[in-house]
């Protein structure tokens, strides 16, 4: 009779167990609704699909729960979330964090979506993130690691081509396409010659007159000197 209800009182303590955890995850594990961490569990969209490195953080973040019962998660309030809400609330903590993720992988999958994406706040998260390789002018595969696209020129402008072209302010390989270009300048690329621009001109302007060279630090804060393969010397059009 003890071995019975000791039995009847195991798979209770199971069945209990089981109940707590009956929310599956994206891809393994379940999550819990209860308290706090109700509002920090979503579903992503059923249509919503991103690069493999960038699925890999989200599942990590445990946040996300797998869409096989939308219609109870909804009912229990856990929020849908677009791709481009995703992108909003994760992307930046994603480049902090420790991993694999491909950064030129999820930027591409941007660019590509960037007609159905683009929002005030996504603008905004993509202009303080370093993702954009830095680099000379003449040779776009120097290495001067990443920076946000604020800092950055655009390669096309003549002036600019011309007062910073010893410098490594410009997009990097594989940014330096037409098609990158378009979409730099639409989150930060400097390619036009506004009022902040005109300044850092005149800047580098007043510098030559004074007898100063290109090889003074430059916007983005790295010394041209410090270059892999020392000074290169860039023919202006």
């Amino acid at each position: 009779n003890n071995n019975k209800k000791n039995k009847k009182n195991n798979k209770k303590k199971m069945n209990k167990k089981k109940k707590k955890k009956s929310l599956l995850a994206i891809e393994s594990g379940y999550r819990s609704l209860a308290g706090e961490e109700k509002g920090n569990c979503f579903m992503l969209e059923a249509k919503a699909s991103f690069p493999p490195s960038f699925r890999e953080y989200l599942n990590k973040t445990g946040s996300f729960l797998a869409f096989k019962y939308p219609g109870l998660y909804r009912h229990l309030g856990v929020r849908v979330l677009t791709k481009r809400q995703v992108l909003e609330k994760f992307l930046h903590k994603s480049f902090d964090a420790d991993g694999k993720m491909s950064v030129d992988e999820v930027m591409s999958d941007i660019k590509v979506n960037w007609s159905e994406l683009r929002s005030p706040a996504l603008e905004q998260n993509l202009s303080q993130v370093e993702f954009v390789p830095q680099t000379l002018l003449r040779d776009p595969h120097l290495d001067y690691g990443r920076a946000k696209p604020g800092i950055l020129f655009d390669p096309r402008h003549p002036l600019l081509k011309e007062l910073f072209g010893r410098d490594p302010v410009f997009p990097g390989a594989p940014y330096r396409s037409q098609e990158w270009l378009e979409f730099l300048g639409q989150i930060g690329l400097k390619k036009d010659i506004g009022a902040r621009v005109f300044l850092e001109c005149a800047k580098r302007v007043e510098g030559l007159a004074r007898g100063g060279d290109y090889e003074k630090k430059s916007t983005s804060g790295r010394d041209t000197r410090d270059a892999k393969k020392g000074d290169v010397d860039v023919d202006v059009d």
